[in-house]
């Protein structure tokens, strides 16, 4: 998968993430497409090559925390709302 195909992926689960909310699994592709984003420089080969490396880990590292970040932030507005409800 090129590099291109790897943003064109991310950008496309994103945009289904804002179609569809309440779809869990998004946030689940999104955690695999950065840590393959992170991964990367080591499986092809390019570790070598200093600002396409960092800029893979950088950006592998930032999708993986923002998306755990939002599935935590879903999470505790569920239980919020699980407890008001009662």
């Amino acid at each position: 998968m090129g590099r291109v195909d790897r943003r064109i992926a991310l950008i496309a689960v994103s945009l289904w993430a804002l179609a569809r909310p309440g779809a869990g699994v998004t946030e689940w592709v999104r955690i695999v497409l950065g840590v393959w984003l992170f991964f990367v420089p080591w499986i092809l080969g390019f570790v070598a090559t200093g600002v396409v490396s960092w800029t893979a880990w950088v950006i592998g590292l930032l999708v993986v925390a923002l998306v755990l970040w939002r599935l935590l932030e879903v999470r505790s507005l569920q239980a919020h709302a699980k407890a008001t409800s009662l």
